[in-house]
């Protein structure tokens, strides 16, 4: 049985230079959505911040909280979508200093305080400003503190999937063309859909590992999704070079619809 062939530029010490396939177009655009995506990057690790910080406070209050007096000063209500929110600004004194804080109210409460009425405000001594509880009834220190951290596992989770896109995912299949081992595939299955007026097609292949010092070898399957001529010429049985992690058999990448390519050693003259 002769050896598999694969594409010239595989042929070379690694690890391989590799460009991306589509040339400038390629970096450029996902440059593009990776400067979108940086405020919004940004914006996820400060609600984790946050987050944490609260319930560092909220658990120092809890468990070190000092009792101090403070006063209603002012009663305010602001409009919103869902009708008007009720709040109230209040005073509190410790270690000899003022501070001035406002709590949300719900209509009964707001209707039920007195401007210059005294409530108990538990603060915790390292945190004055933020680490402190207003003694209303509206006010719930652990619903903020929770509201607070399902507001950054959200974004955070919804945030990790345009990173992987973005950065893990290229960067892996990058790193796949530079320092891959090349596998003959068979093309299991090709599903066609159109997608916003692109015709894009979902391949499905199994390639052959054979045993090393890193792995065991073994049948492993793929998927992947391509767009144009190169991807549109894929049948079911057509034979295609893949390429794996020696290290890691299971992560692999369909060469000819890769968003990136090796980039042939120029040739010696003499």
């Amino acid at each position: 049985m002769s050896a598999p062939t694969f594409e010239a530029e595989l042929d070379q010490p690694l690890p391989r230079k590799v460009r991306a396939r589509e040339g400038c177009g390629y970096g450029c655009g996902i440059w593009f959505f990776r400067l979108f995506m940086l405020p919004h990057t940004i914006i996820g690790p400060w609600l984790l911040f946050k987050a944490i910080s609260n319930i560092v406070l909220y658990l120092g209050v809890l468990l070190a909280g000092q009792d101090v007096d403070g006063k209603i000063i002012r009663k305010f209500e602001t409009q919103g979508k869902k009708g008007p929110y009720y709040h109230a600004e209040y005073i509190y004194t410790f270690d000899q200093l003022l501070y001035d804080a406002t709590v949300s109210l719900d209509a009964n409460e707001y209707a039920a305080l007195r401007e210059g009425q005294l409530i108990n405000v538990k603060v915790y001594k390292p945190g004055v400003e933020c680490g402190h509880w207003a003694g209303v009834a509206s006010y719930s220190p652990i619903r903020e503190a929770g509201g607070m951290l399902l507001a950054a596992l959200f974004w955070n989770s919804i945030l990790s999937v345009f990173i992987y896109m973005l950065y893990i995912r290229p960067w892996r299949f990058r790193q796949l063309v530079r320092w891959g081992r090349p596998a003959e595939g068979i093309v299991r299955s090709v599903h066609t859909q159109m997608n916003k007026g692109t015709k894009s097609h979902q391949v499905r292949y199994e390639y052959v590992v054979p045993p090393d010092g890193h792995s065991p070898g073994g049948v492993f399957t793929g998927k992947t999704s391509g767009v144009g001529a190169v991807a549109g010429r894929i049948q079911v049985g057509s034979i295609v070079t893949v390429l794996y992690d020696p290290r890691r058999p299971k992560r692999s990448m369909l060469y000819p619809v890769s968003d990136f390519r090796a980039v042939a050693a120029p040739a010696k003259t003499t």
